[in-house]
């Protein structure tokens, strides 16, 4: 909204939304936001409103990338495979409890005896209590035994999660469900 100094008003709102790129999620997302300043009182032209929704084509669920997701055999084999022990441990924990990149960085401690992690509260959607998808992996790739490699505790999500990206792009020829594997495909 900085391309619109000045108090807010229901002109600029119009102008912020028709802005957005048409049949975009952040079209919507505006949409979405004006939505809750009507709730608190601003006045705006809700006719205006439900017409720029009408005419925007993006639909949330529409799938914008499929994915080729790995087997449970082709995530071992791909974690089975890493020689270095503390980034085994680090794609162990993204597939074996479905953490983000940077999330085995931000740990609020290690698994209990039922497997039960907590991811700390500096993380992307802060402080939560997860179980392992796959319990049995826990063992497989001793996560208990919390060895990961060196790195800045004050560095971004994101930088974290270059990191991690990097090293499996370093190592993609060991992942067997894809040309270019991504983390994320560890995770889902």
């Amino acid at each position: 909204i900085a391309r619109f100094p000045g108090s807010v008003n229901p002109l600029k709102l119009e102008q912020w939304v028709e802005s957005a790129p048409e049949n975009s999620r952040e079209r919507l997302r505006r949409l979405v936001t004006c939505n809750r300043l009507i709730e608190v009182g601003v006045d705006l032209d809700q006719a205006w409103k439900d017409r720029v929704k009408a005419r925007n084509k993006y639909k949330p669920s529409q799938v914008v990338e499929p994915r080729t997701l790995p087997s449970d055999k082709q995530i071992e084999a791909f974690i089975d495979s890493l020689v270095n022990r503390k980034w085994q441990v680090v794609y162990g924990y993204i597939a074996t409890w479905g953490l983000r990149n940077h999330e085995p960085f931000r740990l609020h401690n290690l698994p209990d005896e039922k497997g039960i992690l907590a991811i700390a509260d500096n993380s992307k959607t802060g402080f939560r209590e997860i179980t392992p998808a796959h319990p049995e992996w826990v063992d497989r790739w001793n996560l208990r035994k919390f060895e990961i490699p060196d790195y800045d505790p004050a560095a971004s999500h994101v930088a974290l999660g270059r990191r991690v990206t990097k090293y499996m792009a370093r190592h993609r020829e060991l992942a067997t469900w894809r040309e270019e594997p991504r983390t994320y495909d560890l995770r889902h």
